[in-house]
């Protein structure tokens, strides 16, 4: 596996600056989550997730360098997506489908019962917590971006947030997948018009994931300015 030091590959699409982090297991939120997870005392962590996004994976296969277990809880009905099967797959991962949760808020409230029921650590939905934000932002500081723009999908809006704190002189667009815990901060936003278990109608031409980080390819060529940066979590 990639030591979390591996330096960012940016590379050029259609004119456009893009951040490899799909070629980096785990993606950026791993990365950050890696530089935090030292300081984190339980031996098990607790997260409540969709099917689609990057975060579980990311917390998991950190979790399993450090030796912690973690136990997720998802919604339901239950979906066979592939970074759900990715994600229960490693050895140090258990899950519960939630009965009636319908968002990942829903979720949460079970997780945090189990929390503390089990003495294990919460972990808030995209990690949007003080401590991971400001790792986040260092990461996303280390990747050095010269460009007129940032784009970047947003789930929770973690991502996003830190980009706009690491280069405050550069506008960051951030494309919201619609999960309900979305925040944007000051950032511009726009609200892709598939639903979260609905791929992105109009594909980029480098991998990206086609329920998250992918619907921002429509915005982009639409109104992203010549160089501009696009991250690309996974």
């Amino acid at each position: 596996m990639m030591p979390i030091n591996t330096p960012f590959i940016i590379e050029d699409f259609n004119g456009f600056r893009v951040v490899r982090d799909d070629l980096f297991e785990g993606g950026t939120k791993r990365r950050a989550f890696a530089k935090l997870i030292d300081s984190i005392p339980e031996s098990e962590l607790v997260y409540a997730c969709d099917y689609y996004g990057h975060a579980a994976y990311a917390i998991a296969l950190t979790a399993q360098a450090a030796g912690k277990n973690v136990t997720l809880f998802y919604l339901s009905p239950k979906q066979e997506t592939d970074i759900f099967k990715k994600t229960i797959s490693l050895s140090n991962v258990k899950y519960e489908i939630v009965e009636g949760a319908r968002t990942q808020v829903e979720a949460s409230k079970r997780a945090i019962e189990y929390a503390i029921q089990c003495g294990a650590k919460f972990l808030p939905i995209g990690l949007d917590f003080p401590e991971f934000g400001d790792k986040l932002e260092e990461v996303a500081r280390s990747a050095h971006i010269e460009a007129p723009e940032i784009w970047c999908m947003g789930g929770s809006g973690t991502l996003g947030r830190a980009l706009q704190r690491a280069y405050p002189h550069i506008l960051v667009n951030i494309v919201s997948v619609g999960t309900a815990n979305f925040k944007g901060g000051t950032n511009k936003v726009y609200n892709a018009p598939e639903k979260l278990d609905e791929i992105a109608e109009l594909r980029p031409p480098y991998p990206s994931a086609p329920h998250y980080d992918a619907k921002t390819w429509r915005f982009i060529l639409q109104y992203a300015k010549p160089g501009a940066c696009i991250w690309n979590v996974a």
